[in-house]
């Protein structure tokens, strides 16, 4: 098995080179939504879930506070993109709140790091938003 450090993306990624996708947070606002619309191509959707109720053999499970996800379930993915964490549209944004949801990011993101680093073959696309940014409209 090698390691590596993860870097950013250098160039774009021939979308036709991409077969398998996997998701973190795919139940979540945005999650669900690129779930959704991924499920209308071609494209294999591997979901990796803390729920440990999935059978799927699609689903990958996973345990961010333990630092815990299987590499080999994750082995031969072309793509990553890592939405989960804190749930950011219910409670309210009191400091508590904002540092679970930071937490939940920086802890999540890291197991996920690590892991794929150690993976054999290396992803093609790796994608973790910054912040997301919503705007409210009146109507």
């Amino acid at each position: 098995m090698t390691t590596q450090t993860l870097q950013p993306a250098t160039q774009t990624v021939d979308p036709s080179a991409v077969s398998t996708i996997a998701i973190s947070g795919k139940s979540g606002l945005v999650g669900s939504d690129l779930a959704q619309s991924l499920s209308l191509t071609d494209k294999r959707i591997l979901n990796v879930t803390r729920d440990t109720n999935a059978r799927s053999i699609n689903d990958v499970m996973w345990r961010p506070n333990s630092g815990v996800v299987n590499p080999g379930r994750l082995e031969g993915t072309d793509a990553f993109v890592h939405l989960a964490g804190e749930n950011i549209v219910t409670g309210r944004w009191n400091d508590t709140k904002k540092r679970r949801f930071r937490s939940s990011r920086v802890i999540g993101t890291k197991v996920i790091a690590s892991t794929l680093a150690r993976m054999e073959r290396n992803l093609r696309f790796w994608f973790v938003p910054r912040r997301l940014v919503f705007t409210a409209t009146e109507g």
